[in-house]
């Protein structure tokens, strides 16, 4: 008796959860007690009620050591705390063991569910319900029906009830502190995640220039493109930048140290496309005198952007979609397949859903290249980033000239920011460009120099200088000085408001004089 007795410890011992645990004080139960049913309650969270958590029956025992108690309860009776119309509740409120003989039940226990119990149960039933103790508070208890004479009293049962309840103790602290760990563990991923996002879109600031809502959004999804393996389809207008958005994603991935092949489907020739693309062997062709990889097999573990994506042929269109299908290519002239892989980023200026309507583009490749979009925003759609982006293209050409041009003018940007820019970000830095080949070293750009007919119809002239302006004002008309510096005052605040587009900050930089007092002066003028 002793032997077996130390097994049921051991194995209450060794138990992990609450389920096992619960299994194994079953099993200890039918060997000493030869039991009929039993159930295993737990206390709510809230503390109200317990609620049968796993229950057996003695047909589903079979022996010992093969007894299954039900986990997944259909129905799961819940019997209230200070519901005393059944027994359970009596000794969740005293928290002692509660034996019970059918023939001595007492008629003020009048639950249904217990009465239904008394009026099924053999003249020899009993009952014994005991609590599981941690802390001296109950946690559940377990009720016990059998007609075996040592229910009623076994000091092994007991010993190891109180066993069960030091082990529920432990694994509950433990279930505790890994659940604190787990949480603590979700919240410093969360942090690192949240750091190196805005790590990454700070490597994004050097570059893709500016600080408006589009382009913030656009580097947000930069970030989360960079944290994938989709493929990327980058849409903008000519000129917006999209071959730099590729390049941001390849530099912020995984692959960042490997290779980076672009390949501009509208610029080679549909006959030369296929070969440049898929490679080929020696002899395929007449002129082939060396195998060739090719660029999909240039770019195996690394990025493969393909610019002006809607402009390829329909054939290696087909092609494409193996590839990106299957993971593995075939090189002209070639009789065996070689595996590669490569992270997709297409581009392209055109509506691909027109395309597919028309029948020059496959649906099916689409949506094979579709699976993360990126939208680049054209400039004239933020139009508060050309002032950095005109300082960051100026800055390049002096390193590219060997120059010192030193800035641009308020009167220069308020030129620009009439444009249309058709051709985008591109059109800017040619601008700028030719303007800064226009203006002398240590000087800034006065006025912008174009040769597009969109900057003639502005009629846009070199600013003149300030002195020149005062020699033009006609003093002679003024007969009130206070109010003449007042307007004047006026008229160049408010012009310059205009040219920053509000920012107050700024346009107190450019006066030369501090917010505050440019505010008091707003405020004073009533603007």
């Amino acid at each position: 008796m002793l032997s077996e007795l130390l097994i049921e410890i051991k194995s209450i011992v060794e138990a992990r959860d609450e389920q096992s645990l619960v299994e194994q004080l079953f099993v200890a139960y039918h060997k000493f007690c030869d039991i009929d049913r039993a159930w295993f309650l737990k206390l709510s969270f809230d503390g109200r009620c317990f609620q049968v958590a796993h229950c057996i029956d003695k047909e589903e025992i079979g022996s010992a050591d093969q007894l299954i108690s039900k986990r997944n309860l259909e129905v799961q009776p819940a019997f209230l705390c200070d519901d005393f119309s059944h027994p359970f509740s009596h000794v969740a409120f005293n928290g002692k063991t509660l034996l019970l003989e059918k023939l001595k039940i007492n008629r003020q226990m009048n639950h249904s569910e217990f009465l239904a119990w008394v009026t099924n149960c053999q003249q020899n039933t009993k009952l014994i319900i005991q609590p599981v103790l941690v802390d001296k508070k109950i946690v559940g208890m377990f009720a016990i029906q059998s007609t075996s004479e040592l229910i009623s009293a076994n000091p092994d049962t007991d010993a190891l009830l109180q066993l069960f309840g030091i082990r529920w103790q432990q694994i509950s602290e433990t279930k505790t502190l890994h659940n604190k760990q787990s949480v603590l563990e979700s919240s410093l991923q969360s942090v690192n995640s949240d750091l190196d996002a805005t790590q990454k879109k700070q490597q994004l600031d050097k570059g893709i220039i500016g600080q408006s809502n589009s382009i913030e959004k656009l580097k947000d999804k930069i970030v989360i493109a960079a944290r994938s393996n989709l493929n990327v389809l980058v849409n903008g207008e000519t000129g917006a930048g999209k071959e730099l958005v590729a390049k941001a994603i390849y530099q912020l991935s995984n692959r960042s140290q490997e290779s980076f092949i672009a390949l501009n489907c509208a610029a080679i020739p549909d006959s030369l496309l296929e070969s440049e693309l898929f490679g080929y062997v020696k002899g395929a062709f007449s002129g082939a005198h060396e195998n060739s990889l090719g660029l999909l097999g240039k770019a195996h573990n690394g990025v493969l952007f393909l610019d002006e994506i809607g402009d390829m042929p329909l054939n290696i269109q087909a092609k494409l979609l193996r590839v990106l299908e299957t993971r593995s290519y075939r090189q002209l002239g070639a009789s065996e397949e070689k595996s590669c892989d490569f992270r997709l980023v297409a581009a392209t200026h055109k509506n691909i859903r027109a395309l597919i309507k028309e029948s020059l583009f496959r649906s099916d490749l689409y949506y094979r290249l579709n699976s993360f979009p990126i939208v680049v925003p054209h400039l004239r759609d933020r139009k508060q980033d050309i002032p950095e982006l005109s300082l960051h293209f100026i800055k390049r050409y002096n390193v590219q000239n060997s120059c010192d041009v030193t800035g641009i003018s308020d009167v220069a940007l308020n030129q620009l920011s009439k444009l249309q820019f058709e051709g985008n970000v591109r059109e800017l830095k040619n601008i700028i460009d030719l303007s800064c080949a226009h203006t002398l070293d240590g000087k800034s750009i006065l006025s912008i120099q174009s040769s597009d007919s969109e900057t003639e119809f502005l009629n846009l002239a070199p600013a003149v200088d300030n002195e020149d302006q005062l020699s033009a004002t006609s003093f002679s008309r003024i007969d009130n000085l206070k109010a003449a510096v007042e307007q004047f005052e006026v008229s160049v605040i408010t012009e310059r408001l205009q040219q920053c587009q509000g920012n107050k900050t700024r346009a107190a930089q450019t006066l030369g004089m501090p917010r505050r007092t440019f505010t008091h002066m707003c405020q004073r003028l009533e603007l």
